[in-house]
């Protein structure tokens, strides 16, 4: 399922432009305001008319802007960016930066649906040039990325897509952050009462079918089609095995992709995928998440593009966006409080490991183990041993099996 991504990211430099140059084009804030270029209106070439002893000031418009602003409405092939002052800038797919760069000339790379990757309530960079109408229209329009965006969206808090522009209630895949933080924990209880971290999707049908929380019931699905869609789409907390199990998913997984998404939605929604690379691979993200997962480019990209359900990446593999707010539930405590053996974000000594590395040629997103043994006798690097049957954790290569 995974891109090839050799050369990806060496190609960031000469593809992106800087959308903040000053070549005599003038500069619209989209979240900070409007700033209009006021040094060269107070020149000598504004006149000036004086009505009702009101100073107006007439100036022609600037023949191209540029600056951000977010996404008030989107369809397949348009959208449009309000500004902080209200201006509106248009759009077309013609004109987003998937079109412009790396792959105009490979159908295969297009992007055919501006909805596939976009949201209202994003925050997007244009620019603009006037029109036969003597309006603005966008001729480039991209995600904010790196020293830009980090000063944009300093200190700034997730973006409320459900907020911005809900998903209506009888769409295909209904979505409610308020909704999915019930969902959840009622989820994780069925694991919970069984002492397994792998289920039978019966399970999943029996207990759901005996819910007395109709709205919750309706959520996770009426039929067992609609709940194990449900299963199968949030991957960052469940995988359905080939067995058709239910199982647990590797909580390092779990906080690498909430807090994946969370940099997404602090950066307008989308970004360069260097940009968040490079914030994989910082000091915000824990390294005993990465050494689950691993830290090179490859295995990073495996990772976005193994949950579609939470993230976009661009067809042309330059950018990246966030789907949808996701609930901040302490997966790792739960994990932590029920199943201790399969804490893999304890320090590596508490675990049995000793000072030896982890092995990163495990798969991220492979499931915990089917059952816990009741002696609970081996630690989480070792093998679980349960009536003859050695089971090991996530495939490391480094198990040694009693």
């Amino acid at each position: 399922m995974a891109y090839e991504i050799s050369g990806m990211f060496a190609q960031q430099q000469h593809q992106h432009h800087n959308i903040w140059s000053s070549g005599g084009v003038q500069t619209y804030g989209g979240s900070a305001g409007l700033v209009p270029a006021m040094s060269s209106l107070l020149g000598g070439g504004a006149s000036y008319m004086t009505n009702h002893n009101q100073l107006e000031l007439h100036t022609p418009k600037a023949e191209s802007i540029q600056g951000y602003g977010q996404l008030t409405w989107l369809s397949g092939k348009a959208g449009l960016i309000t500004c902080k002052n209200k201006m509106v800038i248009s759009f077309q797919i013609k004109d987003f930066c998937d079109q412009q760069q790396g792959g105009i000339y490979d159908l295969l790379k297009m992007l055919t649906d501006l909805t596939s990757v976009l949201r209202v309530g994003f925050t997007l960079s244009f620019q603009a040039s006037l029109n036969e109408t003597n309006e603005y229209t966008a001729t480039l329009v991209h995600p904010l990325y790196g020293p830009e965006a980090e000063q944009v969206f300093l200190n700034a808090p997730e973006v409320d897509l459900e907020k911005a522009c809900p998903t209506p209630p009888n769409s295909k895949d209904a979505y409610s952050p308020v909704i999915e933080a019930r969902a959840i924990p009622a989820l994780l209880a069925i694991f919970q009462r069984h002492a397994l971290t792998q289920i039978q999707l019966s399970s999943l049908h029996s207990q759901m079918s005996n819910c007395a929380d109709d709205e919750l019931f309706r959520y996770v699905g009426t039929s067992s089609l609609k709940r194990r869609q449900f299963v199968e789409r949030r991957t960052h907390l469940f995988r359905l095995t080939p067995e058709d199990n239910i199982a647990l998913q590797n909580p390092a997984v779990y906080l690498c992709v909430l807090r994946l998404a969370s940099y997404l939605l602090r950066r307008g929604g989308a970004t360069a995928i260097q940009s968040l690379y490079d914030y994989f691979i910082g000091p915000e993200m824990a390294p005993e998440i990465r050494e689950q997962i691993g830290e090179s480019r490859q295995e990073f990209l495996n990772l976005v593009v193994g949950h579609p359900w939470i993230f976009a990446l661009f067809p042309n593999r330059t950018y990246v966006s966030v789907r949808r707010n996701l609930p901040h539930y302490d997966y790792p405590g739960f994990i932590k409080q029920h199943f201790p053996d399969l804490d893999v974000l304890r320090p590596s000594s508490a675990r049995g490991y000793g000072p030896r590395p982890i092995a990163r040629s495990m798969s991220a997103h492979q499931p915990l183990v089917q059952a816990l043994s009741n002696n609970r006798s081996a630690a989480v690097g070792g093998s679980l041993v349960q009536t003859g049957v050695v089971l090991c954790l996530y495939g490391m290569a480094e198990t040694a099996c009693h």
